[in-house]
């Protein structure tokens, strides 16, 4: 019984580390498509499917003039912990 636990606790913990994954790659893709001048950091965060919380932040000029380095991250609770899933990506002027 202990094992199948822990495979249900398992696969339960790879859908949220999925779900979560997806959600910042799509604000990584939403924040690419609005256009450099548009791209700023989150003031708050935003709250997804009841339990992910996301929130970005923007570097300009890094790691040079002209680029954005943007960093997604989104959290939730597991177990009494939180968990996070953190993406990066740098932006060009184009």
């Amino acid at each position: 019984m202990r094992r199948s636990k822990r495979v249900i606790d398992g696969n339960q913990f790879s859908k949220t580390m999925t779900t979560a994954t997806s959600l910042a790659k799509d604000k990584l893709e939403e924040l690419q498509s609005a256009g450099y001048e548009n791209i700023v950091s989150s003031t708050a965060p935003e709250t997804k499917e009841n339990i992910y919380q996301r929130s970005w932040t923007v570097t300009a000029d890094s790691p040079g003039p002209n680029m954005k380095t943007v960093v997604v991250t989104v959290t939730w609770p597991w177990k009494g912990q939180t968990r996070d899933v953190t993406l990066q990506s740098i932006i060009a002027k184009k």
